[in-house]
């Protein structure tokens, strides 16, 4: 949910869902290196990226282990490469 929520005098612009769960537990991960991504996201973007596999999660909103994923730049991926 996307949205305002509250009554007509006090209220607030609030993202609610599982996604958003998922988004705030990376963040405040100890060993969050940068960008992290699920699988979702990663399968929009492995055309143009290749992704270092992470630990997955537990999160909020999610029934199981939720994969995780690094994006890799192009110096990265030549890094790997040696």
């Amino acid at each position: 949910y996307v949205g305002i929520v509250g009554g007509a005098r006090r209220h607030e612009f609030a993202i609610l869902g599982p996604s958003v769960n998922l988004a705030a537990r990376l963040m405040s991960s100890t060993e969050n290196p940068g960008i992290l991504v699920d699988d979702a996201i990663k399968s929009m973007a492995n055309k143009r990226f290749d992704f270092l596999s992470h630990p997955p999660v537990r999160a909020k909103g999610y029934s199981s282990l939720v994969p995780i994923f690094e994006p890799q730049s192009e110096i990265e991926r030549q890094w790997n490469k040696l």
